[in-house]
Formats: structure tokens, sequence, C-alpha cells
């Protein structure tokens, strides 16, 4: 029983959790992705209508063509990941990797061992924070499902053509899949800041604008960078609970 006269905690005092101190815990991955060498023959040869006329028809099939070579740079498959950074919640860098210019498998292979080698790192390990407080995720990044399963499915293709069973790489299906209508075992920052409605009136530069988070203007070459915002954008949407300093 609380004495008379006694101050009562308020509610935000009695249910706030105190500041995470488990920043060596979170993850954020910037990449950069490049197309294969060969990425046109992971895609259908476009076909215009029937009705269309011949001058019609190659205007159709060359502006399709376009619009493939113009997403082959980032899309699972026709891309890979070329460079990758991964910094904790601290700002820290935990790994940088880069393909060796006759290889397009090294960085994933390396970024999913790096996922994969402890219970620290794996995606599968969620915060044990309430929801109410905290995204309860350890994996952020832009864009980071298509990352996922770049890596995933550039590993699988790496397995296909290793020759010994001893030098294949184990890939858990938590790393890149996750059930419909079940939430993902990572996040984007900015979609998450975002609703689906209005990305395509709010990007990425108006948000981090909005927030007062300055946007690098190497952003688009630059894995580190891509990293580092995303990690600020998470401080600042106080994704788990932080330091005022860091809000």
């Amino acid at each position: 029983m609380t004495a008379a006269g006694a101050k009562q905690p308020t509610p935000q005092q009695a249910t706030s959790p105190p500041p995470s101190n488990d920043l060596g815990l979170r993850f954020f991955i910037g990449v950069k992705t490049a197309p294969r060498r060969d990425w046109q023959r992971f895609f259908a040869e476009p076909q215009a209508p029937e009705r269309y006329g011949e001058a019609a028809a190659k205007k159709y099939r060359d502006e399709k063509r376009q619009k493939q070579e113009d997403i082959s740079s980032r899309m699972p498959i026709s891309a890979f990941v070329q460079e990758a950074v991964v910094i904790n919640g601290a700002g820290s860098e935990e790994l940088r990797v880069q393909c060796h210019p006759e290889s397009e498998s090294d960085a994933s292979v390396q970024l999913i061992e790096f996922i994969t080698s402890s219970h620290r790192t794996s995606v599968s390990y969620l915060s044990t924070l309430p929801a109410a407080d905290d995204v309860q995720v350890r994996w952020f990044g832009f864009d980071i499902r298509d990352v996922m399963q770049m890596i995933a499915l550039e590993g699988m293709a790496f397995n296909s053509a290793c020759p010994h069973a001893a030098g294949k790489v184990k890939i858990p299906a938590g790393l890149w899949y996750f059930r419909h209508f079940s939430p993902a075992p990572f996040i984007d920052p900015y979609e998450t800041l975002v609703p689906s409605g209005l990305r395509d009136h709010v990007d990425l530069s108006a948000l981090c604008e909005f927030l007062g988070i300055p946007v690098p203007p190497t952003l688009g070459e630059d894995p580190a960078a891509k990293a580092e915002l995303a990690r600020q954008l998470a401080l600042r949407g106080q994704f788990w609970p932080v330091e005022q300093e860091n809000m």
C-alpha cells in the first residue's frame, strides 16, 4: 500500500523500459549490387500482344527490354552482391566483404557464413523485450528482403557448382523465407516509417530531410553509408529503447 501523500509513478515511469544495452546484437547491412555478366538469360524475351502492328510490337519489346535492364542490377538472380558492409547498433563495423573480379558469389557466401556463424548474428535471434517497446528483430537494411533472398539464391548457386560437400555453405530457410502475412525476421527502416501508400510520394531523401538526418551524396555507391543511414533511421524511430541523445 502506498503511503498517503506519496508521489505516484506516472504510467510512462511505471512501464517504460530502460534504454537497450544490446547494441552489439543489432545489425545493419548495406550492399552494392550489380547485374550479372549474363543477366539477359534470366529474363523472358518480351512478347508483344498479337494485335500490335510491326512498329508497335517493336516499340513494346524495346521498352520491356529497357525495363529489364533497369532492374537487372537489383533483382535476385539477375543481380549479385558486389560489396557489403555490416555494422552493429553502436556503429562499429562487423564485416566488410567484396567480390573478387572473377567471382559473383564471394560476398554473398561470406555474408551467409557471418549471419549463420553464431546465435548472436542469427536472423532468428529475436529481441526478448515486449513488442510495445521493441520491433523485436535484429537485422535491418534498405531493401533487406531482396538482399537476403539475393544472397540465399547466390549461396544455392554456389553450392550447385561446388564439387565438394565440405565446401558448401549452409543456408537456413529462415535467412530468406517467412510465411505470407507473417512478420519478417528483418526490417527495412524506410518501409517501416513510411506506409506503402505514401512511398510513391515520400522517398527516402524526403523522410531523412523531415527527420533531420543528412543523406550522404555517395549513398548509392557506398554500402557503409547505407548501413549507417539505416542505423540512424532506426535510432531516430526508436525501434528499441534508446538513450535520449540518440533519438
